[in-house]
């Protein structure tokens, strides 16, 4: 896999349960953060909303309730659930509230409690991506992911890499690898200030032109920020932005921060530049020189609200790419084989019963909903799966046991 923000990591965290995944990239978890890698510059909160199709909502929701599961379940993560106020000056609708269902303790608040034009208030996740993007890197080596730093300049530099498929997730990448050069990329820069402050909450404000916001790192630091500024030329700390956000950030929170910049504590500025696909993001299978690609770009600096959802449908891809080897295989072979051989049988023919323990299992978690049939290349599940309103096959190889070789729900493993 080609990427290493946090897109990238989120993928890898889905695929590693299954297959075996290796992640290239030039930048790595733990190295100095810079302008070209963007998930460390991140405010790296949720914030739901402003999306219409029902496969964007569906990945912000997978996003929220993995956040909010590492939340509850790994706090060395440095995922943490504190209070978000968020305001907008111009009037949402109910449809641009759908997310209000389910972000915990959604409500709407008084005016008394709003600053002048402002709506809207619920909780929400926030992380520290400094430490978010190296605890993943550790979990996932632990898991048999592996890393390789590598400067690609073409997806076809890792044509001698060994894998069967290879994800591009390389945020800025697509704008520059010679057999992409995606002309719908454009970048935006951002800045924001980080500064010494005891404020627990996190605030937004969408005024119609720029986003304000406070993220606290809950270490003593909160983040204040931002801009999108299409000029990314020059990429140098600007003091007149710092104004900027400073009088915005005391116009909506007065009591908590000064209009002026000096008055600030500041611990550092960062400036990075996030990738923008203008057509939105591309999240699709290709076939390039050889290669079975599967693009996983333009996220538009929403890695941290869409990525596990961007995970789950990556992992689709993926199955829809090994449903197509058996495939062939299976009919390169049909020719030479009338049925799959069973490996220990002198007979072709499928054996009476797969593994008692297996089927025991089966029995218990699935009931009737799963039988297990042979067919020829091993045997098969067929698993209804209510969610996606689809029915997935499970693949297995006959051994000595049987062995999980091609997909299986998350929860629960089998024995």
């Amino acid at each position: 896999m080609l990427g290493i923000r946090v897109v990238g990591l989120a993928i890898a965290a889905q695929l590693s349960r299954i297959h075996d995944i290796t992640i290239i990239a030039k930048n790595l978890p733990g190295d100095r953060p810079t302008l070209e890698w963007a998930s460390p510059w991140a405010g790296a909160n949720f914030v739901a909303g402003y999306c219409t199709l029902p496969r964007d909502r569906m990945m912000q929701r997978d996003t929220f309730i993995e956040l909010w599961r590492l939340a509850s379940r790994y706090p060395e993560s440095s995922v943490k659930k504190i209070p978000m106020e968020e305001f907008f000056d111009k009037e949402r609708t109910e449809d641009d509230l759908w997310f209000k269902d389910f972000v915990p303790d959604f409500r709407l608040l008084t005016e008394e409690e709003l600053p002048e034009g402002a709506k809207g208030g619920y909780t929400t996740i926030v992380l520290n991506p400094n430490i978010f993007l190296v605890w993943m890197r550790k979990t996932l080596e632990t898991s048999g992911v592996k890393f390789e730093r590598m400067d690609l300049h073409a997806l076809s530099d890792a044509r001698h890499l060994g894998h069967d498929i290879l994800i591009n997730a390389s945020g800025l990448g697509p704008k520059y690898l010679v057999d992409v050069q995606d002309p719908d990329m454009l970048f935006l820069k951002g800045q924001i200030i980080l500064v010494k402050s005891d404020y627990k909450k996190c605030m937004m404000r969408d005024d119609g032109r720029n986003y304000t916001y406070v993220i606290p790192r809950l270490d003593g630091t909160v983040i204040v920020g931002g801009i999108r500024d299409p000029n990314v030329s020059n990429t140098e700390v600007d003091l007149d932005v710092d104004k900027d956000i400073t009088r915005r950030i005391n116009k909506t929170l007065p009591a908590n921060f000064s209009a002026d910049p000096a008055e600030y504590d500041i611990v550092g500025h960062n400036v990075g530049i996030r990738p923008y696909r203008s057509t939105g993001m591309r999240i699709e299978k290709d076939i390039k020189n050889g290669q079975n690609i599967i693009h996983a770009y333009g996220i538009t600096g929403g890695g941290y609200i869409f990525g596990f959802g961007v995970a789950r449908e990556v992992a689709k891809l993926v199955d829809d790419f090994i449903d197509l080897f058996l495939t062939t295989k299976h009919n390169e072979d049909a020719g030479a084989h009338s049925h799959a051989e069973v490996k220990g049988s002198e007979s072709n023919a499928a054996p009476d019963t797969c593994n008692e323990n297996i089927l025991s299992w089966l029995d218990s978690t699935f009931g009737n909903e799963c039988l297990p049939t042979f067919e020829e290349g091993g045997w098969v599940l067929m698993l209804s799966d209510e969610e996606n309103a689809m029915v997935r096959r499970s693949y297995f190889e006959l051994d000595e046991d049987l062995i999980f070789s091609r997909h299986w729900p998350l929860n629960p493993s089998p024995p």
